[in-house]
């Protein structure tokens, strides 16, 4: 993708806010956050949202599905719609986490109760989608931070407060 900067106008104003979340939207098999992350685009104007992204992600997909029943939410603006993708994209990293927590759960019970050679490969697995999620959700967070933060003014401080909550 290319873009250019018309006569007069700049790329990067506070009025645009460019984005990019890393999300887990394609996830399936025994390490999803480690072996499905890809990376969503978005372009934020007053009038209007672009995302750039690979055309798999189900969570764009399912907002695009909303949108078509349900006329009022794209009358909620693109900074609204904006927060709606990145909200979903976030609630889809809950499962990951939760599977990994069991996973460990898993693995200290085998420590202790009837520990296997192959424990020690298990547990370099979780730390390795441990340390995927850190990779991954840091640089998410302080996007979603600045986000939060008012530093961009195609997003009213409703929307602010929104991503205050998806920043928690």
């Amino acid at each position: 993708v290319t873009l250019s900067n018309p006569v007069g106008a700049t790329l990067g104003a506070q009025s645009t806010a460019t984005v990019t979340i890393t999300s887990n939207d394609a996830a399936n098999g025994p390490s999803p956050v480690r072996d499905a992350s890809f990376n969503t685009e978005f372009f934020l104007r007053p009038i209007y949202l672009v995302t750039v992204h690979d055309g798999k992600t189900r969570t764009i997909a399912a907002v695009q599905d909303i949108c078509d029943r349900s006329d009022h939410v794209l009358g909620e603006g693109p900074g609204a719609l904006m927060y709606r993708i990145v909200d979903r994209m976030v609630d889809n990293y809950r499962p990951e986490i939760d599977q990994l927590e069991r996973w460990l759960d898993e693995l200290e019970e085998q420590v202790f109760d009837a520990p296997r050679k192959e424990t020690l490969r298990e547990i370099l697995e979780v730390k390795h989608d441990v340390m995927a999620v850190r990779r991954i959700g840091a640089p998410q967070r302080d996007a979603i931070a600045r986000l939060a933060r008012r530093e961009f003014t195609a997003l009213g401080d409703e929307l602010t407060y929104r991503f205050r909550d998806v920043y928690d």
